[in-house]
């Protein structure tokens, strides 16, 4: 994750993301793509700037991911563990600011 930080500017990334599903398909428009890196090695993965509750946050979107997750989920990478933050559960409900 050393490449997506440093990319990124976020601070120390989280392992894992917060999957979030929407009603409704998201096609995101990529502020970087990595073509490859340590994490998905045969695949690219393409990243989109956002905030969650007031933290900068990155939705990631791994090629096989569309296929796995469909459209419908976006997937929260950042230095903040959202889960643990806000006592998410699966039914909560969390805002996403995408510019």
């Amino acid at each position: 994750m050393p490449r997506i930080r440093n990319i990124s500017g976020l601070g120390e990334l989280k392992p894992g993301t917060l999957n979030i599903r929407l009603q409704h398909a998201y096609e995101e428009r990529p502020d970087f793509t990595i073509p490859l890196c340590d994490e998905h090695p045969n695949e690219s993965v393409s990243f989109q700037r956002c905030r969650v509750p007031g933290h900068d946050a990155l939705i990631m979107r791994a090629q096989n991911g569309k296929k796995y997750h469909g459209l419908e989920v976006l997937e929260i990478m950042s230095d903040v563990n959202f889960r643990d933050r806000y006592s998410l559960n699966k039914e909560s409900e969390i805002e996403v600011e995408i510019a």
